[in-house]
């Protein structure tokens, strides 16, 4: 899908430039801009030749490209990888801890997990970091647990094994599920 965005997004590219261009250069001789630039645009030309644009310029640009170069090498280092799956065992854990609260004589959902607030706020906040959508922060007051054991479940096994477009489309249709 990506490749198809970049694709037609070159191909407009291609289209759209000859015409502005052209439009840009029939301005420019209907105006007498090549002969006496700095009598014609201004303020525009004023702005262009001073020193200080120029440096300007170049730091933006050198920016831009540099900030292009680390997008794509943090696409193929695995940082982001390594991040999503610690993600996806941190919520293993907390399924985990919840589930034993659970199987426990006498306890009662949400009672037995009330001390785990904090953990359930911090663990929702790195899976919403990752780029997944998160319950909202009532889930632990939801009548039953089994729709959140469920998020935890699904969505931390699909990270924690590198599945993250699986883990994506986990999470928004068990999301569904939960009441308003």
């Amino acid at each position: 899908m990506r490749a198809v965005k970049w694709i037609l997004t070159a191909i407009a590219t291609l289209m759209v430039l000859p015409v502005v261009t052209g439009f840009f250069v029939d301005y420019a001789k209907k105006t007498d801009a090549y002969t006496k630039p700095e009598e014609t645009l201004g303020v525009i030309w004023a702005t262009f030749v001073t020193p200080y644009f120029a440096c300007a310029a170049a730091f933006a640009f050198g920016v831009a490209i540099g900030l292009w170069i680390d997008s794509g090498l943090r696409r193929f280092d695995g940082t982001r990888n390594t991040k999503r799956i610690a993600v996806g065992y941190e919520a293993l854990g907390l399924f985990n801890k919840v589930v034993e609260r659970q199987r426990r004589l006498m306890s009662n959902w949400p009672e037995n997990v009330s001390d785990l607030g904090p953990e359930v706020f911090s663990t929702m906040l790195k899976i919403g970091a990752v780029g997944l959508k998160v319950p909202g922060p009532n889930v632990l007051s939801t009548p039953s647990p089994e729709i959140f054991l469920r998020y935890l479940k699904s969505v931390g096994t699909l990270l924690s094994e590198g599945h993250y477009a699986e883990a994506k489309q986990a999470a928004n249709e068990i999301l569904q599920d939960l009441p308003k």
